[in-house]
């Protein structure tokens, strides 16, 4: 990570510490365009993308900020704004979001965050694939770990598109050890080189 992405990192930790006053923009009009121009900088349409998305402002460190965010079970959100951040950061209620597309419970795709599972379902598009048929489970946040643990349990198959860093590859090897009966297959090779999903995303793009 070069120090540019580092700044911006710490000054998602320290936004993140700081969060009050979470608000929802009403104006249907002015959001669809905010989250269509702050998608399309991640190479997304949303119009493929199967989330609840807002737009949100919220105060923190004296400032008021505004970006988008994707609502969790929870009723909180995951807030993004690409000049601030480098991730989304958890602002309310902590919760996993949940897109659910599986007739069964045979497989399941575990993602670290919904940047990176919008830029799967981008992925998949191009490569003509349909992504409707299986349940995704995004977490957004570490808390949630635990949560997705008692979940993978229903499934025969999970798919794991973690971060490819140390948090990822625990998060990998804690799952596959709590769930003996289900195959917990690592998707990371898939990215290799790549922190994430969505980073490979964007590479693959501007090299098109």
């Amino acid at each position: 990570m070069n120090v540019g992405m580092k700044n911006l990192e710490k000054y998602r930790i320290s936004l993140m510490r700081n969060i009050k006053e979470v608000k929802v923009s009403h104006n249907q009009t002015s959001s669809q365009k905010i989250i269509r121009d702050e998608l399309l900088e991640e190479g997304i349409d949303w119009n493929i993308v199967n989330l609840p998305i807002r737009v949100i402002e919220f105060q923190s460190l004296n400032r008021k900020y505004r970006g988008i965010g994707i609502e969790n079970s929870k009723k909180g959100y995951e807030f993004y704004n690409r000049s601030l951040m480098l991730y989304p950061v958890s602002v309310g209620e902590k919760g996993l979001t949940i897109v659910s597309g599986g007739k069964s419970n045979d497989i399941a795709l575990f993602f670290h965050d919904s940047l990176d599972y919008m830029a799967w379902c981008s992925y998949m598009a191009a490569q003509k694939k349909n992504t409707e048929n299986v349940d995704c489970y995004i977490m957004g946040d570490y808390s949630t770990f635990t949560e997705l643990g008692k979940i993978a349990k229903k499934y025969k198959k999970i798919l794991c598109y973690f971060h490819n860093d140390q948090c990822g590859e625990v998060m990998f090897n804690t799952l596959r050890e709590m769930i003996k009966d289900s195959s917990v297959v690592d998707m990371s090779s898939l990215y290799d080189g790549f922190e994430c999903i969505r980073f490979y995303w964007k590479d693959l793009l501007t090299r098109q």
